[in-house]
């Protein structure tokens, strides 16, 4: 016959068996969302008429990497031409309507410099590292469980190694034109964060 205390541990045993259990249920759920969920990175792609022949224009690639859908993307980006800094304070702008973007799949955002051309003097001063283009942006996303997520980006391009794109004219058709490839921009200092947004289902944070 049991006596009370052997009771008393059997009844605690259970309760911690139970929590324990509940735990384990609740870790493999989380660890499912992390494994399948949407995970979108932005790289940098190629900038085009840095040597001011033609309007700035930059490319960035917008891609996930997750297992499942990023639902309601809505990108913000800009350019801006300026003197080496850690710190950009210009907003950048929203870019029309919302997309999907399939588990892993890409799209391109192409992103035109407001000003237009650069000057000569410019083009000249981004070669020598004085000025560089900063393109730079958010973009939000949902993913399949119900969270919002916000992915900064933000990549430099400037000196001297670059490529001439061919571009041809009316009376040119070798001309070419100064640009940079994906891989010769620099991340910025600051700027390249991945986080929740906001939480609608749970209070928790990966």
């Amino acid at each position: 016959m049991e006596t009370r205390t052997e009771q008393r541990l059997l009844v605690a045993f259970t309760a911690a068996l139970a929590l324990a259990t509940f735990f384990l249920v609740g870790e493999t759920h989380w660890s499912s969302e992390k494994q399948l969920r949407a995970y979108v990175y932005i790289d940098p792609r190629e900038a085009f008429h840095l040597d001011g022949q033609g309007a700035l224009q930059v490319y960035s690639l917008i891609g996930n990497s997750g297992l499942t859908p990023a639902t309601n993307v809505q990108r913000f980006a800009g350019i801006e031409v300026l003197p080496p800094t850690d710190t950009i304070t210009q907003r950048s702008v929203r870019e029309a309507g919302s997309t999907v973007i399939g588990p892993r799949s890409e799209i391109t955002l192409i992103k035109n410099w407001a000003d237009g051309q650069l000057s000569a003097d410019q083009a000249q001063q981004i070669r020598k590292g004085d000025l560089r283009v900063y393109v730079f942006g958010k973009v939000y996303y949902d993913d399949v469980f119900g969270y919002h997520w916000e992915s900064d980006f933000c990549n430099t391009y400037y000196g001297n190694e670059g490529f001439d794109h061919l571009e041809p004219t009316d009376t040119d058709p070798k001309h070419t034109s100064f640009g940079y490839l994906g891989w010769q921009a620099k991340p910025c200092e600051k700027g390249n964060e991945i986080k929740v947004r906001e939480l609608n289902r749970h209070m928790r944070e990966y």
